[in-house]
């Protein structure tokens, strides 16, 4: 469960909001990183403690931003524009994005709007309609192109259910649902965090044992110990090599 219990502090999300997108791994340097809540940190503790998955991602409804999950290990992270309606279960208001979880399905769209690929999730039982993952668009009497960066959350929930997100962050999602799978071999699961924050809501919501909350708690817990003590170690061995006396030759 190493660093995703502490992203905030071990893999230094260090702003709310910044520019649309980093990636972790190789990232350029000047994007910050978009934050992650309790909620999605204890969506990811589910993943991979309960459901067994290594490679999924994460849709972080407080933080309205996504999250990238490749072999457990957070990657790749970006600020999205999401559903304007509110709602987690059907029927839900035309304009929200369903919480739960879903698979991501890569599509070939070969549009001039989208681009060559977009990326199915959720799905409404009643039409099988499904909402997509596309490029952030220039929608008339929007400013969406500036809303996908702002630190107004508000701002950030203004389309009919699908996620905009940053232009090139669009290869990256496309990468990650072509190449990678879930436990069962097909295409990555996506979690949708529920509207209400609240750990044994959403963990009612998703359908898990409400020990599971005692868990992810209690390995927070643990994790946070084992920072606070390798901190002093750290700051011990600094303080010990300032006073140690020069060699004289």
């Amino acid at each position: 469960m190493k660093n995703k219990m502490l992203l905030n502090a071990g893999l230094a999300f260090a702003a709310s909001v910044g520019l649309s997108s980093q990636a972790l791994a190789a990232g350029d340097g000047n994007s910050a990183i978009p934050s992650v809540s309790e909620q999605a940190e204890f969506t990811m503790f589910m993943m991979e403690e309960v459901l067994g998955q290594q490679n999924y991602s994460i849709l972080d409804r407080p933080t309205a931003s996504l999250h990238l999950v490749r072999n457990g290990e957070v990657y790749y992270s970006m600020n999205i524009i999401l559903g304007a309606g509110y709602g987690d279960r059907e029927p839900v208001s035309s304009n929200a994005t369903r919480s739960g979880i879903t698979r991501m399905r890569p599509i070939q769209a070969n549009s001039s709007l989208y681009g060559q690929w977009v990326v199915e999730f959720g799905e409404d039982s009643r039409t099988g309609d499904r909402d997509v993952i596309h490029p952030v668009i220039d929608v008339r009497g929007q400013d969406r192109l500036n809303w996908i960066n702002s630190p107004v959350l508000s701002l950030r929930r203004a389309s009919d259910g699908c996620l905009n997100i940053p232009i090139e962050a669009m290869p990256e999602i496309t990468n990650f649902s072509l190449n990678l799978t879930a436990s069962d071999g097909y295409f990555p699961f996506m979690a949708v965090t529920p509207e209400n924050p609240d750990l044994e809501a959403t963990a009612q919501f998703f359908g898990v044992s409400p020990q599971t909350v005692a868990d992810f708690r209690e390995a927070r817990l643990e994790e946070i110990s084992d920072e606070v003590v390798a901190n002093i170690t750290s700051s011990e061995e600094r303080l010990e090599n300032s006073l140690t006396p020069p060699t004289l030759n």
